[in-house]
């Protein structure tokens, strides 16, 4: 099957709390014919969709404003939708690669986000399962799991600490 073929008329969910990542990861998927790309920038907004639409494909940060990315990624893969988590901090890249998470650290090349979104999409429930067989591997070292996500909450609210802090321009 041909790349513009398998991406064709794929619905594809991006949640991202950063504008310019959502906007690099629409402008890949324009390549492929049919491919409709649905950016969020909260989680909470990500949660919305995922329970009101059918989508091939979740993009999900790890680190997002109102519920964290590994609750959204549970939630996509009960809704059926294959995942893939990004993130830019070493600790959760490790704990997700620890676990053989389906994931891309962030900065990633393009052809890294394309090959991993062919892979998931191809053979969708084969990345349901490993998501989560990923998740019983972080129940199973609760550590992890309970670390992943006190360092993301401590992150989110070290960014919402400096946005207060900052002066108005």
């Amino acid at each position: 099957m041909g790349e513009t073929s398998m991406m064709a008329a794929r619905k594809i969910l991006v949640i991202d709390d950063e504008h310019v990542v959502c906007d690099v990861i629409a402008d890949a998927f324009e390549d492929w014919p049919g491919a409709q790309v649905t950016c969020v920038q909260k989680g909470g907004q990500g949660a919305q969709r995922l329970r009101a639409e059918k989508y091939d494909l979740a993009l999900i940060d790890a680190l997002l404003p109102e519920i964290p990315g590994l609750e959204l990624a549970v939630l996509a893969v009960n809704e059926n939708t294959p995942v893939v988590l990004l993130s830019g901090h070493p600790e959760i890249t490790e704990t997700l690669a620890g676990c053989n998470f389906p994931h891309l650290a962030k900065p990633f090349a393009l052809a890294d986000l394309m090959a991993k979104s062919r892979e998931a999409v191809e053979d969708s429930l084969r990345n349901i399962a490993r998501v989560r067989e990923s998740f019983e591997i972080m129940k199973a070292h609760d550590k992890a799991l309970r670390s992943a996500l006190e360092e993301s909450r401590r992150l989110l609210e070290e960014a919402a600490l400096g946005r207060k802090r900052r002066p108005p321009l």
